[in-house]
């Protein structure tokens, strides 16, 4: 790879846009934008999360106060079909990387797919989202947003009971810097080393770690798919990022998008 291909080589900061995702999907039939062109910002007016979820909560006013959080998006492009499946866990999996090079002293999680865990509470979310230009290439958008120095009453007032922030976080510990850009910074260059492992390696080279940081695994899970509730026990994560799960004496397999998975007695 090249070294202007690297992800986050071109880091692009926003004062304020509706959605750094939406951003980027609008300009993929730009050249300027090439791979791995990345946007940051700490004022996110209309994000979006998984499964059609607004980013923020019910009060995105309060999620945005600047500096109080960070939302990043960067372009990938020559992704497949069989590349979106995976590139939520491989952004999990840098997410994790990241922000432990910037904060030693705290412990991060994924709840699968790609919920980051702090603590027992998320602390971030991932929405990974494809396209197709006129001219027929493919390309995907990985959106990441991390909870930076909200207050617990702020989180509160966003209805977000099973939310934390780094700040709350590092409440009693060592305090480090706590800000978007060294935040962007040290994801996309976690991102830039997973994702050449996984161009190289394929994702069998990078389950081991996911499996390690699940937090699902091993636990009694609420499935709900098709307007419909199963329980189970999580079992182990496939070679293709699916989860398998233990449902009735038989073990199913869930794709990432196709259903939600909770923890039976709790967020995780």
């Amino acid at each position: 790879m090249n070294a202007d291909e690297r992800i986050g080589a071109n880091l692009i900061w926003l004062s304020e846009v509706d959605s750094t995702n939406t951003y980027l999907k609008d300009r993929m039939d730009d050249p300027a934008f090439s791979h791995g062109t990345a946007v940051f910002t700490d004022c996110q007016t209309a994000g979006k999360g998984r499964r059609g979820n607004r980013w923020g909560g019910d009060d995105p006013k309060a999620m945005n106060r600047p500096g109080a959080s960070l939302a990043l998006s960067f372009l990938l492009r020559g992704t497949s079909v069989e590349d979106m499946g995976i590139l939520p866990l491989l952004a999990a999996i840098a997410v994790c990387r990241g922000l432990k090079e910037l904060h030693p002293a705290l412990e991060f999680g994924v709840k699968w797919p790609n919920d980051i865990i702090c603590q027992g509470k998320k602390l971030c979310g991932i929405l990974c989202e494809s396209r197709i230009t006129p001219e027929g290439a493919a390309g995907a958008v990985c959106g990441i947003g991390v909870n930076l120095t909200q207050t617990q009453e702020e989180l509160d007032a966003a209805g977000l009971p099973h939310a934390i922030s780094l700040e709350i976080a590092l409440v009693g510990r060592e305090k480090t810097p706590n800000a978007p850009e060294p935040a962007a910074r040290a994801i996309l260059d976690a991102f830039d080393q997973v994702y050449g492992k996984y161009r190289r390696e394929g994702f069998e080279g990078l389950l081991s770690e996911y499996r390690e940081r699940c937090v699902t695994l091993g636990k009694e899970v609420r499935i709900i798919r098709n307007r419909e509730t199963q329980e189970g026990v999580a079992l182990d994560i496939t070679p293709l990022g699916e989860l398998a799960c233990s449902i009735e004496g038989k073990v199913q397999v869930i794709r990432s998008g196709e259903a939600s998975v909770r923890g039976l007695y709790g967020y995780i």
